[in-house]
């Protein structure tokens, strides 16, 4: 019989190590990453935890982990929130994160593309813009901007660069993610007024897909008051692209 039961109590440890060993080790990648009651990102809102912040998943279920908590209480975080790492603590009770990262862990800075599209108008009459922009994040807010342009005028066409500095923030909603944005910067353009500008952003990421309205404010008239102050409005996309 205690051969037995030696028997049994292996198998027994054997079977919880094998069930330890399904927890996935995950980290937050998105900032204001929201830990909900249910799989929904209808449902009510848990605590929201910091980019960094180490969780334990035990299971997949309609594009949210479940996640392991200390009371056992079911909680669940959007899959496209969080990224699979090795050795995770975190304590959800309370919020407060026990990360352990390492230089090979950190994320910044880190560089993306897009591509958009401007219309404004200036003495000389309306105009397009087409832009590509490179940006570069110094952490999840903070992004350095250089965009390099080409203004569709006729006889005043010109090339340029918009240079600024944008701070951002997110707003995790489930499959949808609204982003604001705001900022300040110069720009350089080979025909008309170089000058500074500030600018506003409303955007919503979705998969893989960003698309984003804005505004930029020329003040044309601290360089040379001949030249009027200008509104450009613009509509940008990228498809996630980065490197």
């Amino acid at each position: 019989m205690k051969f037995v039961g030696q028997i049994v109590l292996g198998f027994l440890f054997a079977l919880s190590s094998a069930r330890a060993d399904t927890v996935k080790e995950l980290e937050v990648t998105e900032s204001g990453a929201v830990i909900y009651a249910e799989p929904s990102a209808q449902s009510a809102v848990v605590t929201k935890v910091k980019v960094g912040q180490r969780l334990q998943a035990l299971t997949e279920k309609a594009g949210f982990y479940q996640l392991k908590t200390k009371s056992g209480k079911p909680m669940w975080v959007s899959i496209r929130q969080v990224q699979a790492v090795q050795d995770p603590i975190a304590d959800l009770e309370t919020g407060e994160a026990k990360s352990r990262r390492t230089a090979a862990q950190v994320h910044y800075p880190r560089f993306t593309f897009d591509v958009s599209g401007a219309a404004g108008a200036n003495n000389f009459g309306s105009f397009y813009e087409l832009q590509g922009g490179v940006n570069m994040f110094f952490n999840p807010w903070l992004v350095w901007r250089n965009a390099p342009f080409y203004r569709f005028f006729g006889a005043y066409s010109a090339l340029g660069l918009d240079s600024s500095v944008r701070a951002q923030t997110s707003f995790p909603a489930g499959d949808f993610t609204p982003t604001l944005m705001a900022g300040a910067g110069y720009r350089f353009v080979t025909f008309g007024t170089s000058a500074p500008f500030v600018e506003a952003g409303l955007g919503v990421r979705t998969g893989g897909l960003n698309l984003n309205l804005g505004a930029k404010y020329l003040f044309n008239t601290l360089v040379d008051s001949a030249s009027p102050n200008q509104f450009l409005y613009s509509v940008g996309v990228s498809a996630g692209g980065s490197f």
